[in-house]
């Protein structure tokens, strides 16, 4: 592995041990291609990661230049998030007293959890939310002053059936729900499956429970299982549709990072039978088994050679762990070089 790949992997972990960080220091003490390490942390949305990431004595390493364009970019998202953890929290509270089954997910749940303010840039909240609360949720928003917009042309024009039905069928989520605010446009994404339509497993998992985190802010989310696993069918689903790898949002080294992360800071929590029982309940076995194998290609890590070994009868053949179904054709291709090359890949 590069030295550039290598820094950009250890810098954005969370709860580093006292050998990464002198892995770290050994890497800064050698000549780096500063360009390329910039030019990575800016195409994959790491930039904030490896400011937060590194201590102030790796810092003073770093040409002076990228410190002061990362500083500018963090307290950037800073502010970007402060505003959208004041809707975080009212969307959290109002969807709690209408009785309404959700979870906040993704970005808002790491910036709300795991991550100092700064450190992730979040375009939107994602909300996982119970599909027969849906009309709830609705009423629900637009008395907070939400409509359904795709924003076309950038103009906030409330979406048509149409759309609706579509955005529905095609991507199993709903048309977002969007709010002018003072840093501009506030996007709400509504996941309603957790998994997909072949997979109706909502119920189960609602039944599994939600919880409400009192950490630095006070949010209902999935549980540490629950959470990971529907991490698990996310990534699965972009990795192998092309209505997401061909923008290759399938490699965007943030999810990944992300996964790590929660993974580290949940690990002390998460009880290995326990977690495989939780895949098998809601039989997405194959999907945590790729997500962990692909994760794998980055990082080397107990928890996850564990899964493996225990998820070993689910793994997939070389060809599953390469195919991506071409919705346009209805037709499957293959990946003709690894997630690992694909996202280092220049261009």
């Amino acid at each position: 592995m590069k030295k550039e790949h290598s820094l950009i992997l250890k810098a954005v972990l969370q709860n580093k041990s006292e050998k990464e960080i002198r892995e770290i220091d050994k890497i800064l003490d050698s000549n780096l291609d500063w360009i390329e390490i910039a030019g990575i942390a800016l195409n994959h949305r790491l930039g904030g990661y490896i400011y937060k990431g590194l201590n102030t004595s790796q810092q003073k390493k770093m040409p002076k230049e990228v410190v002061k364009a990362l500083e500018l970019l963090v307290r950037a998202q800073k502010e970007q998030f402060e505003e959208n953890l004041e809707e975080i929290c009212k969307v959290n509270d109002a969807l709690e007293e209408a009785k309404i089954k959700f979870a906040v997910l993704k970005g808002a749940f790491f910036g709300c959890e795991m991550y100092e303010k700064g450190t992730r840039r979040s375009n939107d909240i994602d909300l996982l939310v119970y599909e027969d609360d849906l009309g709830k949720l609705d009423t629900c928003l637009r008395a907070m002053g939400y409509i359904q917009s795709n924003m076309s042309n950038g103009e906030m024009v409330e979406a048509t059936k149409k759309e609706k039905i579509i955005q529905r069928m095609n991507y199993h989520d709903l048309v977002p729900y969007v709010k002018k605010t003072k840093m501009g446009i506030l996007e709400l994404d509504i996941n309603f499956l957790f998994d997909g339509n072949k997979n109706l497993i909502d119920k189960n998992v609602y039944e599994m429970g939600t919880m409400v985190y009192k950490g630095r802010y006070r949010i209902t989310g999935l549980n540490p299982y629950t959470n990971l696993a529907f991490l698990c069918c996310h990534f699965y689903r972009e990795a192998t549709d092309t209505i997401w790898t061909e923008g290759k949002r399938d490699v965007t080294l943030y999810k990944i990072v992300d996964m790590m992360n929660f993974i580290r800071f949940y690990r002390e929590q998460i009880n290995y039978d326990i977690m495989i029982e939780v895949l098998k309940k809601l039989n997405i076995e194959k999907k945590a088994y790729f997500t962990f194998k692909i994760m794998t290609e980055f990082y080397e890590y107990e928890f996850l050679s564990e899964m493996l070994s225990r998820l070993d009868e689910y793994k997939s053949g070389d060809d599953e762990m390469k195919a991506i179904h071409d919705t346009k054709n209805k037709t499957t291709i293959y990946r003709d070089e690894t997630f690992f090359e694909k996202t280092f890949a220049r261009g």
